[in-house]
């Protein structure tokens, strides 16, 4: 003989089988990537969830085939690139030696000068790029800028935007993203 729960512990239920289907998909998109994640896994992929969700306009939900569909904005988001991005940009949750081990592999770019862990790389990108391109990178990686992004920008990535991207602002999204730090 059953019991009939009550709604608010089925909402519970039906919640909590969202939650582990997230999280599931997201561990998988760690499986994928060639950033490794600090720590416990299961730590790096709640955080993971929390960067996502931070994002304003990010929905995350789990389809009728138990696939994940992340959106933002009502715009399908690439899951494993979402990620990837955290991982490169967090120092908190992706490692910075699994980082330095693509872009020495060649799977990477460099974007920053923590890319780079000796001075032979160093050396090898200042004899192939110059100063003047050792000089432009930042310390550590930042995040890249879409213009689905444009209505939470803060003012330091504002500042860090190419003009090409800055031109497509309005005065609106300027001056919101001069309020936020």
């Amino acid at each position: 003989m059953t019991t009939p729960h009550s709604s608010e512990h089925e909402t519970f239920v039906v919640e909590e089988n969202r939650r582990v289907k997230i999280e599931g998909a997201i561990s998988r998109t760690l499986d994928a990537s060639k950033i490794k994640h600090q720590g416990e896994r299961a730590d790096a992929v709640r955080a993971i969830v929390n960067k996502l969700q931070e994002v304003p306009g990010t929905e995350l939900r789990v389809s009728d085939r138990n696939w994940l569909v992340a959106t933002r904005n009502g715009h399908p988001l690439n899951l494993q690139g979402e990620v990837d991005n955290i991982l490169l940009t967090d120092r908190s949750i992706g490692d910075a030696t699994s980082v330095q081990a693509a872009v020495a592999a060649g799977e990477l770019d460099v974007r920053a000068k923590s890319d780079l862990s000796t001075a032979a790389q160093k050396s090898a990108f200042l004899a192939k790029f110059g100063y003047s391109a050792w000089a432009r990178l930042p310390q550590h990686r930042q995040v890249e800028v879409t213009e689905d992004m444009f209505d939470t920008l803060t003012a330091a990535q504002l500042k860090n935007l190419p003009l090409k991207m800055k031109v497509k602002l309005t005065e609106k999204q300027i001056s919101d993203a001069l309020r936020r730090r």
